[in-house]
């Protein structure tokens, strides 16, 4: 099978396992019912993960602007007003505590999730004084990164943008 194929059939598996999940859910539809009033933007050098991600947004109507450098990020961080930015620690150019600090003191309302392959306190917690919202570990999978923009939404909607309880959310 070429690679194009096998793509295709990741993505069909991958849509139709989403829908699965998220039409069990009644909470999930106010989710990206209210994210989808959002600006959220990825980060990720990894053309994979940008797809995952994106086809997970888009596929509950929600849009999701995708860059896979740090020079586009910061370009596109500069030109439009985002609510969210879910970033990879392994971004080329910056490390993420320095990103996390640059996005906290240029866009302080801007809740930040990041993922990363760190999972020890010492950088959990170098991430939350930087910035950080919360921290997914990789490998993730989507069950966490809904739990992590659900807590945004619920905190955003209270208008508690100050409170940057940084977790760590584990893979299973």
């Amino acid at each position: 099978m070429c690679k194009w194929h096998f793509r295709c059939l990741i993505r069909e598996h991958f849509a139709l396992a989403m829908n699965q999940i998220l039409s069990a859910r009644g909470r999930e539809m106010d989710l990206f019912s209210n994210l989808s009033q959002m600006n959220i933007m990825l980060m990720d050098g990894d053309e994979w993960t940008r797809e995952a991600l994106s086809m997970f947004f888009e596929s509950q109507g929600c849009p999701i602007k995708t860059v896979s450098s740090l020079e586009d990020g910061m370009s596109e961080l500069g030109s439009v007003i985002y609510d969210i930015l879910i970033v990879d620690d392994q971004l080329p150019g910056m490390n993420s505590i320095e990103l996390l600090k640059h996005v906290q003191n240029a866009f302080p309302n801007m809740m930040t999730i990041l993922i990363s392959a760190y999972g020890n306190r010492i950088y959990r917690s170098l991430a939350s004084d930087a910035g950080a919202w919360n921290i997914v570990e990789k490998p993730f999978n989507m069950k966490k990164i809904r739990e992590s923009l659900a807590d945004i939404v619920r905190l955003k909607k209270r208008n508690c943008h100050d409170a940057r309880p940084c977790k760590m959310v584990q893979s299973e």
